[in-house]
């Protein structure tokens, strides 16, 4: 494509009498096309804007441990006073309760994972294993038992 324009523009500067292009004309050319086609992949890098959360926006604790985008969009934050959801628009807080078997087992939060079917597992400080049941919005605790061998190894 150069060579075929290159030979154009000689074969024209050659039937109207003009001179081919000066070192400076072809500096300044191509300037210029570099600077449309850098300046063209600039204006499509995405503009993000960050907003910090805390305690304010509704986050149970300002000591996050882990965070987790799931497949559904949440964000989950785990923190070393319960497990948070943010919609983006606002939190929902997951803390254990004692009268209740399918809340969470432990409010410190150590890790989040998310597998491929969807199951969110939630590792905790003292409470072992937990998986959160999306549509029933409960938990399923895996807790080590030192009597059962078929329990998970440590909490």
């Amino acid at each position: 494509m150069f060579i075929r324009l290159e030979y154009n523009v000689r074969l024209f500067n050659k039937f109207s009498g003009k001179h081919e292009m000066g070192i400076l004309n072809k500096t300044v050319l191509i300037i210029t096309i570099i600077t449309i086609l850098f300046g063209y992949g600039f204006t499509n890098i995405p503009n993000y804007h960050f907003h910090h959360l805390n305690v304010s926006d509704g986050l149970s604790s300002n000591s996050v441990r882990t965070i987790l985008k799931d497949s559904y969009g949440f964000m989950w934050f785990g923190t070393e006073d319960g497990l948070n959801r943010y919609d983006g628009y606002e939190f929902t807080v997951f803390r254990t309760e004692s009268n209740n078997s399918n809340s969470i087992s432990d409010n410190f939060i150590r890790v989040l994972y998310e597998d491929r079917n969807k199951n969110l597992w939630i590792g905790t400080n003292d409470g072992g294993l937990n998986r959160f049941d999306f549509r029933l919005e409960t938990f399923t605790r895996f807790i080590h038992d030192p009597d059962q061998s078929e329990t998970i190894s440590n909490n």
